[in-house]
């Protein structure tokens, strides 16, 4: 990645995996990342809702996951395991935290590490599909040991498709815990 702000970073990434048996797949990866802040998020004029933060710096990640797959014909499920540490989150809090009609502004967070679990699952019954994830994760503050704003540690996302001749209906829903 090349910027002509921030400079840039080499940035990449490693997979592996392996077909254990027929319905179960094993999975690892590795990555590295960089994300330069965007126009707006370095100089959106201020508003009565929002400001640019012209101090932002890039935000440089790494990560490492692994994975267990079940699959059938009619039968889905899975597990991923993740941990993230970034340097320079970036995150927009609120300018004011006291004042909940505050402009929020971007800033960034030192050192942050995101883990957590993600479970999914699907199972097919005659033309119905009932399909499912929780996701358990825990944000930090690597310096401060305190949440990051705005991130749910808890979250449901459930669906059931029904088939009825060429068309799909499909009912979600989204469910998470309280965020800062």
């Amino acid at each position: 990645d090349d910027n002509s702000q921030f400079d840039g970073a080499t940035t990449g990434n490693a997979a592996w995996g392996w077909q254990a048996s027929e319905a179960f797949r094993v999975r690892a990866s590795w990555g590295q990342g960089f994300r330069a802040p965007n126009f707006n998020e370095l100089y959106w004029p201020v508003t009565p809702y929002f400001m640019g933060n012209p101090n932002l710096q890039p935000e440089k990640s790494r990560n490492i996951e692994a994975g267990l797959r079940y699959i059938t014909d009619r039968t889905e499920l899975g597990v991923v395991g993740y941990y993230n540490q970034i340097d320079n989150l970036i995150v927009n809090v609120p300018l004011v935290p006291s004042n909940p009609y505050s402009p929020y502004a971007p800033v960034n967070i030192g050192r942050a590490t995101i883990q957590g679990l993600t479970f999914t699952g699907s199972q097919l019954w005659g033309q119905t599909r009932l399909r499912g994830s929780l996701d358990l994760v825990d944000p930090r503050n690597a310096d401060t040991g305190q949440l990051l704003p705005q991130r749910a540690q808890t979250v449901f996302k459930g669906a059931v498709d029904q088939t009825v001749g060429a068309l799909k209906l499909t009912a979600e829903v989204y469910a998470t815990s309280s965020r800062m």
